[in-house]
Order: structure tokens, then C-alpha cells, then sequence
């Protein structure tokens, strides 16, 4: 009797709650939108203490683009923004979304790094790289930062709004970041439906910079009515992109597509390193109440 009493209070909480019922009942006919962010050339701006470029984070963009255009997103395309770019293009990406059963999709691809608190932390074009130090010494300033609680507070909540996040960066602290006043700020814009979040990495792993991989590049094809890549057009990418756009295109739920990833991506690094143990764990987040496909039910005729 206890256990039915119980199981009838869960239940009609969740149904008598407006907002999950509404979201629970959603379709996926409204407008999909992408800003991919690509941070690659970080040293090319006069200063010698600043992070190291990357080999990839341009082609990942790319690609990515590429890939999300032909799953029906208008897609935005940025490649090495600084504090002011991602300031101001990540604000007037979401504040164009007013349709409420739109999905919009946040990519970036670069340096990344997590507070004492696991907020994760992008790294824009010409930050100034400060070592570990001991509390109370430099410190980066809150502003020095793009934080990924910036993301999640921007993205529409409407009742039918699904917004996913993808990060392809470090999850390691990298010098001593402020807080930015009010931890839980991070933490808050977690507590909601509607929200997907995807990273290369755990919370405390590097993504594995040196294991990059050669790929056959759509998105720089001469040609672009031919749906194979030329042999001509290969480009490198990062691991965790390269396998994500591999099973993007997969008719099945969305919840498919990061666990063939990780497989992915797991696989590779038992063959090229002995095992992943220690490596990079693809890892997932989400409260989503309703399936997401990525490959659009407008595509009748599949991902060309």
C-alpha cells in the first residue's frame, strides 16, 4: 500500500505539473539553429604568454557547419573569437530564436577548462595564459573567460524549446579561476527541461589533442552536389568530432548518437594506445523529457 501511495503522489506531481506536461507533448516541426564556434589560432597576437594553437578546432567547425546545414539548421559559423566576439555573437544568436519549439544547437571546439566548482570554461583568442598558482596570488578575472553558465542562461526556455550543447575542449583547471560571483548561477540554469549538454571529455579529463585524425572533409569539396568526399579533400580533425559527425547522421534518438560516439571513440583509443583507461571519456548531461533526432523528420529522404 505504501509503494502505491507513493507511485500515485510521483505521478500526479509530474502530471499535474504544466510545464513537463507541455514539454512531454512537444513535436520537432519548429526551426533548428546552430552557432559553431571553432578557436584555433591563439598565439598570432603579440603576446608570448598565451595558450597554444590547435590543429583542429577550424576543420571541426567546418565540418560540423557543413553537417548541420544538411540536417536542417540555419547555422551561424565563427572561427577564433575573442572575449568581445563570443561576448556579443553568442548573445545575438539566441536572442534571435523567438520561435518556441525551435532547438538551437551550441558548438565550440577549442582550449577549454573547469572552475573549483566543474563549470566548465571556454577559452577565446588572445587570453593570457597564467600557470597553477596558490590562492590569494593572480588569478584569471571572471571576464577573462567564456563560461558555459553564460550558454545555458542565454538559451530560449519556452515550454517547447529543446537546446543542446556540445563541447569539444580540456575539462582540466588550468590556473586559478574566480567564480565570477554566484556558483550556483551554473547550477541553477541546470535545473529545467529542454536541455541536452555534450562534451569530448569528463569533468577533470584532457581531450586528447595528439590523437587527431585525418578525415575526408565534405565541407571542402570543390564539388559541392557530390555527397562523397574527394580523396583530394582530406582534412584533420579532432577525435571527438570526427566520430560525433560520423553518427550524426543516425536516424535513431539522440541518446544513439553520443553512446556510438563514445564507443567510437573508446575503440579507437584501445587500438592506438592499449587501452582508454585514463583517456577521454565522451560524456553526456540532459534533461530531455522527449526523444531528439537529429536528422529531422522534414528529411523524408534521409541525410544527403
Amino acid at each position: 500500500m505504501r509503494v502505491f501511495i507513493l507511485f500515485f503522489v510521483l505521478v500526479c506531481g509530474l502530471v499535474g505539473s504544466p510545464s513537463l506536461v507541455a514539454q512531454s507533448s512537444c513535436n520537432q516541426e519548429g526551426k533548428r539553429f546552430a552557432l559553431v564556434i571553432g578557436n584555433q589560432i591563439y598565439q598570432d597576437f603579440g603576446s608570448s604568454k598565451v595558450w597554444i594553437d590547435l590543429k583542429t578546432p577550424h576543420n571541426d567547425a567546418e565540418e560540423m557547419a557543413w553537417t548541420l546545414q544538411r540536417l536542417d539548421f540555419d547555422v551561424t559559423l565563427v572561427k577564433d573569437a575573442d572575449i568581445g566576439q563570443m561576448n556579443s555573437v553568442i548573445e545575438e544568436f539566441f536572442k534571435s530564436v523567438v520561435d518556441e519549439h525551435a532547438t538551437t544547437l551550441f558548438y565550440f571546439s577549442g582550449h577549454g577548462s573547469i572552475d573549483n566548482n566543474g563549470e566548465s570554461l571556454l577559452v577565446p583568442v588572445r587570453m593570457p595564459l597564467k600557470p597553477v598558482v596558490e590562492e590569494e596570488t593572480e588569478k584569471y578575472e571572471a571576464n577573462d573567460v567564456y563560461r558555459l553558465g553564460n550558454v545555458l542562461k542565454k538559451t530560449p526556455q519556452g515550454k517547447c524549446n529543446t537546446n543542446i550543447v556540445i563541447i569539444d575542449a580540456c575539462r582540466t583547471i588550468t590556473g586559478s579561476i574566480k567564480s565570477g560571483g554566484g556558483d550556483s548561477e551554473y547550477f541553477n540554469n541546470l535545473n529545467r527541461p529542454g536541455l541536452l549538454m555534450a562534451f569530448a571529455s569528463a569533468p577533470g579529463q584532457k581531450s586528447s589533442e595528439g590523437l587527431n585524425i585525418e578525415s575526408k572533409c565534405r565541407s571542402k569539396q570543390t564539388n559541392p552536389d557530390k555527397t562523397e568526399p574527394q580523396d583530394n579533400n582530406k582534412c584533420t580533425l579532432s577525435l571527438y568530432t570526427h566520430f560525433l559527425l560520423e553518427n550524426l547522421p543516425h536516424h535513431g534518438p539522440y541518446h544513439e548518437v553520443f553512446e556510438n560516439t563514445r564507443r567510437a571513440v573508446l575503440n579507437y583509443l584501445n587500438t592506438e594506445k592499449g587501452t582508454w583507461e585514463g583517456s577521454q571519456m565522451p560524456w553526456e548531461g540532459t534533461s530531455l523529457l522527449v526523444p531528439f533526432y537529429f536528422v529531422s523528420p522534414k528529411l523524408s529522404g534521409g541525410f544527403q
